[in-house]
């Protein structure tokens, strides 16, 4: 997409980019940045790290940021079911 483009190489938004995108995008660049610093490049990948990079991602976005998801979700067409909050700590140690 041109637009992130834009905002990741040269900190310019273009027009009709939704503040909801600018943030989708900069989260990403931030969560880049931090799985990709010579700390985190050295260390085995952990919950502590998988945490740390979803609240990243959901920064500004949703306020399930950083911990495991405490809402039922779907995804409308799939032909599976996703895991049922209760069971996602449980399903992710796994």
């Amino acid at each position: 997409m041109p637009e992130a483009v834009s905002i990741i190489l040269h900190h310019t938004v273009p027009n009709r980019v939704s503040l909801q995108e600018l943030y989708e995008i900069d989260n990403h660049r931030y969560a880049m940045e931090y799985l990709l610093s010579s700390d985190n490049l050295r260390r085995e990948f952990s919950f502590n790290e998988m945490f740390e990079t979803h609240s990243i991602l959901l920064h500004r976005i949703h306020h399930e940021k950083g911990k495991f998801k405490t809402e039922v979700n779907l995804i409308k067409g799939a032909g599976f079911e996703t895991t049922h909050p209760s069971n996602v700590s449980m399903e992710m140690k796994q």
